[in-house]
């Protein structure tokens, strides 16, 4: 689709925003400033719901754990920066919206921030679409992620 990109993106990753973003909507794969290593992704200047995105195949039925660090400069709606989970059938459309899982950043607070979420695969996906999502910035304002990790849980 039009409004999915590479650019600014991490290997393996892309972005999406609604048509008619506005010029200032930044999308960065920024080194330094990270929670570890030496890179980061940014968003910066989102007016609407915008992402990285990146596509995994998974196993239905099986529970998984993702961890992401964020940050933000939204002190006053720290819960504008979150990340997602949504589902993909093996055709790669989308399935299980009422199972999608959201988690925002928890606090008003500097710096970063973990996001952990614990989630069962259902049954018609074969993809789990991680979304590092951003919305209602001013120009200036962004929120960065960092050190996504997505592993099979143990039951």
């Amino acid at each position: 689709a039009a409004d999915w990109s590479l650019n600014g993106a991490p290997p393996e990753w892309s972005t999406w925003h609604f048509k008619g973003a506005p010029a200032t909507a930044k999308f960065v794969w920024q080194k330094g400033q990270a929670h570890s290593g030496h890179f980061c992704v940014r968003l910066e200047s989102i007016p609407h719901d915008c992402c990285f995105n990146h596509k995994v195949p998974v196993e239905p039925g099986k529970a998984y754990a993702l961890c992401a660090f964020a940050r933000t400069t939204r002190l006053d709606h720290p819960d504008d920066t979150w990340i997602q989970v949504r589902w993909q059938d093996g055709k790669h459309a989308w399935v299980g919206q009422d199972e999608e899982v959201a988690v925002h950043l928890p606090e008003a607070k500097p710096g970063w921030q973990p996001l952990v979420t614990v989630f069962r695969v259902p049954q018609k996906a074969r993809y789990v679409v991680l979304l590092l999502t951003a919305k209602n910035q001013a120009e200036g304002e962004a929120s960065w992620y960092d050190d996504v990790l997505l592993v099979p849980a143990t039951e």
